[in-house]
C-alpha cells in the first residue's frame, strides 16, 4: 500500500473512530433520557395510586356513614323536629294572645334601661315604643308567629 493509501485508510479509521465515540455519547444520554423518562413515570404512577387509594378510602368511609344513617331514623327525627316547630308556632301564637290582653296595662314609655344589668330589654308596648307616630309603626313585623 502506498503512503497515499495509508494515510486515506488512517483518516477512514480516524473517522470511524469520533463516528463511534459520538455514537457512544449519544446512546449514553438516550440511555440517560430515557432513565429519567421511567423515573419520571415511576413517580406519576405512585402519585396516581395514592389518589386512587385514598379515594376508596374516602369512598369506604362515606359508605360507612351513609349506612349508619338509614332513611327509617331521618324520618322519625325529620318527623320529631317538625311536631317540635308546629308546637313552638302555637306557643308563640299563644303568647302573642296573651301579651295582646295585658297591652292596655303596659306603659307607653318604657322604663330606663340600665346597660349594666345582663338583661337590658325592657317590656316595650309592641305598637308605639320605638316610632313617635302611628304611621312609622310596623305592624307586620309584630305579627310573627300569628296565624
Amino acid at each position: 500500500m502506498s503512503a497515499e493509501g495509508v494515510r486515506h485508510a488512517a483518516y477512514y479509521k480516524e473517522a470511524e473512530l469520533e463516528y463511534h465515540r459520538h455514537l457512544s455519547m449519544t446512546l449514553a444520554w438516550e440511555a440517560e433520557k430515557l432513565s429519567r423518562l421511567k423515573h419520571f413515570l415511576e413517580g406519576e404512577q405512585q402519585l396516581q395510586e395514592d389518589r386512587t387509594t385514598r379515594a376508596f378510602e374516602e369512598a369506604a368511609l362515606f359508605t360507612r356513614m351513609v349506612v349508619d344513617c338509614d332513611s327509617k331514623r331521618a324520618s322519625q327525627d325529620f318527623d320529631f323536629i317538625t311536631v317540635i316547630q308546629k308546637d313552638e308556632a302555637k306557643r308563640i301564637t299563644k303568647l302573642n294572645a296573651e301579651l295582646d290582653e295585658l297591652d292596655p296595662f303596659l306603659p307607653l314609655d318604657p322604663p330606663p334601661s340600665n346597660t349594666n344589668d345582663a338583661d337590658t330589654h325592657s317590656i316595650r308596648d309592641p305598637h308605639r315604643s320605638d316610632y313617635s307616630s302611628d304611621e312609622g309603626c310596623p305592624q307586620d313585623e309584630l305579627e310573627i308567629g300569628r296565624e
